[in-house]
């Protein structure tokens, strides 16, 4: 019996698991969340941190696991190539991971042209901010769903974006960094490394709030509308950063800026899928199973991903994530028919919903649509309102 664990069991993280238990495979779940829904579907659960790497290793050594990954979260990487190398299982070396989730060996790894600056302390963080003169982002060097990121433009909230970050850092470390300004839309995907080389990546483009105080994508949309010869060369350039970093098979999520001079700027590769629906979305729109090959190379490093593009050339497709820009205390909400008539799939992330928080981070989401058009025109028209297109029962 092919026995498979997976670092994660929320909402988002459910296709995995739902597809290693479709194919017969033993799911054991870790996550410290007990009530979380991957647990209701596994054969054996841990309440466990999925940082906690000795802790996973023993659980690991004790159930005489095959294949170990995490789906949608950078932060439990790590513990993933530790179980890994200890156990000499399929999976990234640890180098190769700590390089992709911590945001300042990444910077270094890659050389961009970036201003960008590591502190430990308050105050000498402080103190630099205040010192410089333009646009600048604030950020935990090692979180995930765009948690503890900011925006600075004008010195006031400086102290308490730098809060924020450290808040949300589990080393305590934080990055101070050049905003960069974008020409168009940020580009996202997944994509798929197999021995050094790019095997498979589809680009889509992200939709955020007009407001830079709002940091974390609310959708994208799928392909993406960037100029097709940037997005080739963003593809050489994406497979000579992983091999630099020594990520050299397995699945990977990318976003990416399209700067003023049209040339990739690489914000961040995560060592794993995308958490926002991406791969479902891929799979609709190309025919090519990023789950299937991630759960598969998980346990199996002979695994060759070999993708053939099928797309269903009659429609394009989205992921949108059910949020909100305020606090709200809401018995429920509907959706009006504009959108309603485009949803393929809805999921929700909890049972019992009284409250949406504003959503500066991904975890704040209460669901995930997944949307069907019959055209990019016709799904850009949507995406312009279709914030406006929940109505929110509000108590």
């Amino acid at each position: 019996m092919i026995k498979i664990m997976f670092l994660g069991a929320a909402g988002f993280q459910l296709a995995p698991i739902e597809y290693a238990k479709s194919k017969g495979y033993y799911v054991i779940t870790c996550d410290n969340r007990p009530d979380n829904p991957g647990h209701k579907l596994s054969d054996k659960s841990y309440n466990v941190s999925t940082i906690d790497k000795e802790e996973i290793l023993e659980i690991a050594i004790e159930e005489n696991i095959n294949g170990i990954m995490t789906y949608g979260s950078d932060v439990s990487a790590p513990a993933v190539a530790y179980v890994c190398s200890k156990l000499n299982l399929p999976g990234p070396s640890e180098l190769s991971v700590e390089t992709l989730v911590n945001k300042n060996k990444f910077r270094q790894a890659i050389d961009q042209s970036i201003n960008y600056k590591e502190f430990n302390s308050f105050s000498e963080a402080l103190e630099h901010c205040r010192q410089r003169s333009k646009p600048f982002v604030i950020k935990p060097i090692d979180s995930a769903g765009s948690k503890g990121i900011s925006f600075i433009e004008k010195y006031e909230g400086i102290p308490e974006a730098i809060n924020y970050a450290f808040v949300n850092s589990i080393s305590k470390v934080i990055i101070v960094e050049d905003y960069i300004e974008k020409k168009g839309k940020q580009v996202c995907g997944d994509g798929f490394m197999f021995e050094g080389k790019l095997k498979f990546i589809f680009f889509g483009d992200g939709h955020f709030y007009n407001d830079k105080n709002f940091l974390a994508p609310w959708g994208e949309t799928f392909p993406s509308t960037s100029d097709p010869d940037t997005l080739v060369e963003s593809e050489k350039v994406i497979e000579e950063i992983l091999n630099k970093c020594g990520y050299t098979s397995g699945p990977f999520n990318v976003d990416l800026f399209i700067d003023s001079n049209n040339k990739p700027f690489i914000n961040e590769i995560g060592p794993r899928n995308g958490g926002n629906f991406i791969p479902q979305v891929t799979k609709l729109a190309t025919g090519v199973d990023m789950i299937e090959a991630s759960v598969e190379y998980c346990y199996d490093n002979t695994f060759e991903f070999n993708p053939t593009s099928s797309p269903d050339g009659r429609y394009v497709y989205s992921s949108y994530m059910i949020q909100s820009k305020d606090n709200l205390n809401i018995s429920g909400w509907t959706y009006k028919e504009k959108l309603k008539r485009h949803i393929v799939k809805e999921t929700l992330f909890s049972d019992y919903i009284s409250s949406v928080s504003k959503f500066n981070n991904g975890s704040k989401a209460l669901g995930n649509l997944i949307l069907r058009f019959e055209s990019i025109n016709e799904m850009n028209e949507l995406y312009k309102e279709i914030n406006k297109q929940i109505v929110w029962s509000i108590i």
